[in-house]
């Protein structure tokens, strides 16, 4: 079990630290004038990693609260990370949206 939540943990900050990292290059790209195709690709990009760490963050949320139950072990500081990375992303996530549909609109 503990392999496992390893595994997943590891998985999720390699999700994370990407939808991060293309949502900034998204940001910058803002600046830097890319062009409005690339800007939308970024975005679906960032969109499809974003679902993907939703699913794994909270599949890693429910195996640290297991681990807590069985084996009465203080993740606190574990299960915390998760849910600010999964507040943080779903929040990119539903702005990313957002863009995405009132660009899509204009265009």
């Amino acid at each position: 079990m503990f392999r496992i939540s390893a595994i997943i943990r590891k998985i999720s900050i390699l999700l994370f630290l990407l939808t991060v990292l293309v949502f900034l290059t998204f940001v910058i790209g803002n600046f830097q004038e890319f062009l409005d195709s690339t800007q939308l690709v970024l975005l679906n990009i960032f969109e499809i990693l974003a679902g993907i760490f939703i699913l794994l963050g909270m599949y890693h949320i429910i195996i640290t609260v297991m681990l807590m139950i069985r084996y009465k072990s203080h993740y606190f500081i574990r299960l915390g990370i998760t849910l600010a990375g999964e507040i943080i992303v779903i929040f990119l996530f539903l702005l990313a949206n957002i863009i995405t549909t009132i660009t899509k609109t204009v265009i």
